[in-house]
Parts: C-alpha cells; sequence; structure tokens
C-alpha cells in the first residue's frame, strides 16, 4: 500500500513492520532515518510516526477530496509580521544529531480561507515563505502529540484567543519551544533543560516555555481547535481557536423565559 501524504515523499508501510536499518525504502526520495526504538522515521528532515502514517492511508480517502491548498502570507511587515513577537532561542535535538541558534516567535498570517490569523511552527528545519503554499492536513502528527499540544493550548489560552495571550516576545519565544518540545522530544517527559530536544534563550523565553509544558498535566485538549498547516516546501504552522462553549439546557430555558417577559412588557405598552 503507498501513502501520498508521506510528506514530500511516498513510503511502503510494510517497509516499516522489517525496520530496515539504513535502507532506503522503495519510492522513498531523499534522506532516510529509521528509529527502531523510538518507532519513527525521519524523512528529509521531518520526523513521522509509524502509527501516523498508518493512521493516514485510512484516512486518506476521505481527507483527499476535502483538502484544499492554502496561499499563506503575512500580516504587516517585519519577519513574524506585526508587531513581530520573537526571540533568539538555541535548540538540541539529538535524534537528528542537528542543533541551531534562530529567532522563535508568533507569526501573524493571512490565508485565502483562513483570513487573517496567528500561528507558529512546528518543524526545526524549514523556513517560512511569504507567500508559502500549504495544505490543511488533520493528519500532520499522531493522537498523542495532537492531544498534548491541545492540552497545553488550552492552559495558557484558558478560553482567550492565541493572540491575546501572547503578547510579548518571551511569551511567543517561549511558546514556540514548548512547541517543539511536545512535536520532537522522544523520552517520555516535557522537560527543555533534559532529554532528546533541549531549548535555551538568555531572555526568559525558557521559563515561559516550561510553563507552558507544565499546564499539559491539567489542560483539556477538547476546548481547542487547532488548525496544522502541512508545506511541502516550507514550514509546517499550527494555529488554534478556542472552541465554542455550548450554553446548558437550564440557561436556554432561561434565555427563553427572558424572551418571553420582553415580548409581554412589549404588549402591555401596546
Amino acid at each position: 500500500m503507498q501513502i501520498s501524504n508521506c510528506r514530500r515523499t511516498s513510503i511502503d508501510v510494510d517497509k516499516f513492520n522489517d525496520l530496515l536499518i539504513k535502507e532506503k525504502p522503495e519510492n522513498c526520495a531523499g534522506s532516510y532515518e529509521w528509529s527502531a526504538k523510538h518507532d519513527r522515521i525521519l524523512v528529509e528532515g521531518k520526523y513521522i510516526m509509524k502509527t501516523t502514517i498508518v493512521g493516514a492511508a485510512i484516512a486518506a480517502a476521505a481527507f483527499a477530496g476535502s483538502a484544499g491548498a492554502e496561499t499563506i502570507s503575512y500580516q504587516g511587515s517585519g519577519s513574524f509580521g506585526s508587531p513581530n513577537y520573537s526571540q533568539t532561542v538555541s535548540w538540541t535535538d539529538t535524534n537528528a544529531s542537528d542543533s541551531g541558534t534562530n529567532a522563535a516567535g508568533l507569526f501573524r498570517l493571512n490565508g485565502d480561507t483562513l483570513g487573517n490569523f496567528v500561528a507558529f511552527c512546528v518543524e526545526l528545519s524549514q523556513n517560512i515563505a511569504d507567500p508559502q503554499t500549504a495544505t490543511i492536513n488533520p493528519n500532520l502528527f499522531n493522537a498523542t502529540i495532537v492531544s498534548n499540544l491541545g492540552a497545553m493550548f488550552d492552559s495558557a489560552m484558558n478560553g482567550a484567543t492565541l493572540d491575546s495571550v501572547i503578547d510579548s516576545d518571551d511569551k511567543a519565544a517561549g511558546m514556540q519551544m514548548a512547541i517543539w518540545e511536545v512535536v520532537y522530544e522522544t523520552d517520555g517527559t516535557f522537560d527543555l533543560t533534559d532529554g532528546t530536544f533541549t531549548g535555551d534563550s538568555t531572555n526568559g523565553a525558557d521559563s515561559w516555555g516550561s510553563t507552558y509544558l507544565a499546564g499539559i498535566a491539567t489542560g483539556d485538549a477538547s476546548n481547542v481547535s487547532m488548525t496544522f498547516l502541512d508545506s511541502a516546501d516550507a514550514q509546517d504552522l499550527v494555529t488554534v481557536n478556542p472552541t465554542a462553549v455550548p450554553v446548558p439546557a437550564a440557561g436556554l430555558l432561561l434565555l427563553s423565559g427572558l424572551g418571553g417577559i420582553a415580548a409581554l412588557r412589549r404588549r402591555k405598552k401596546a
């Protein structure tokens, strides 16, 4: 079975079961590295969970017809779009034997169908382009990563919008490091100072990152709605909004009663 949305390449799922170390699967273009311990593959600098790919095969038929290309551009000026909340951070990913120092922050963007929105990166090895083309892809990560990201966002946002709570350079860079930690960490513990992924900043962003990560324990992913934007040639992104809070049945009855009182008063005045 061939899967077409394995990020830039097509991979034979049966090859995964053989755990062929350092062997490039059939039809797999570019670099290939398999980690049996962590049950994931690194293709073209991007991690793909084995379970995610299998799940993508199941969902591919339903998803293929519903997703369209989204052209994304910056709002305002600067590297992140006005007001450019960002900060320089350092990171290390031991799984990929990679490290770097770069700006991390909150992007202010505009999409064809999304309109104006804010977003964070989810990759370490890609740059965002202006403009860039992306596809809304709910299968970008496995269920565990999605759940942890959602819980973290919920704890940080607490019902508010993302851009209203990420209102400084420290918070923006801290949230970005926390997202990378959730996506790239494989030792089971979220800690920016230890593990397979580490992040650091000289200006306090790491402190905010640790705070956001701690919120995973108390947050509820069902309270937010995340959209993952998958780009073949540029940075993948995540944007998030609080889900609408349904009005309880008692509240609906109260509103109905208030409406009836108002109507009765209008009739009396007439």
